[in-house]
């Protein structure tokens, strides 16, 4: 994490580079192996998922070469069987990361990153202090930049959100968002 009082470095991983636009990656060439474990209802806008489905799209991405899985969901309730999976990845030495929520509970990391097999990820903002949304608890493995949108610390006229490309109802653009999947 950055020392408080100085800017976070802000990463995305496998961002498109060398496009003369919007943010690069950190390991552009990474390959990604999407796996969707989350539905998207078109009638409430939400998005929802059942445990068995993210067991078994863990199941199948480490069984499909993966050596990283990275997890932006999370549920206050244990599952046995994304527990199960997530142990199988840890005994075939594929690492998991998971966001620890975005409740701004400091002692209630969701599941899976409570998990002992797992790397939870909570989020600071602009000044290296922990956001008031990022869940915490002593199963947080490690605090990153995960922007801060209702702060313009910097003076750029935008907010400290993290930059990144997303597709949204007017198609892809660069957006500003926070979170601890960030």
């Amino acid at each position: 994490t950055a020392r408080p009082g100085s800017p976070p470095d802000t990463f995305t991983i496998a961002q498109v580079t060398d496009n003369v636009e919007g943010v690069a990656g950190i390991a552009p060439g990474a390959g990604i192996l999407p796996v969707r474990v989350l539905h998207y209802d078109d009638a409430s806008g939400a998005v929802w998922g059942d445990t068995d489905d993210i067991a078994n799209g863990i199941l199948w991405a480490v069984d499909h070469g993966a050596h990283i899985i990275n997890m932006s969901l999370g549920s206050p309730s244990r599952s046995d069987a994304v527990a199960d999976a997530c142990a199988y990845a840890y005994e075939q030495d594929v690492m998991i990361v998971a966001s620890s929520g975005n409740d701004g509970n400091p002692d209630g990391v969701l599941y899976p990153a409570a998990l002992p097999t797992v790397f939870a990820v909570a989020a600071h903002g602009s000044t290296g202090e922990v956001t008031s949304y990022s869940n915490g608890g002593p199963e947080v493995d490690l605090i990153a930049a995960g922007g801060e949108s209702s702060e313009d610390r910097d003076g750029d006229g935008h907010d400290d959100g993290i930059v990144q490309e997303s597709v949204t109802e007017n198609g892809w653009r660069y957006v500003f968002t926070e979170g601890t999947s960030m």
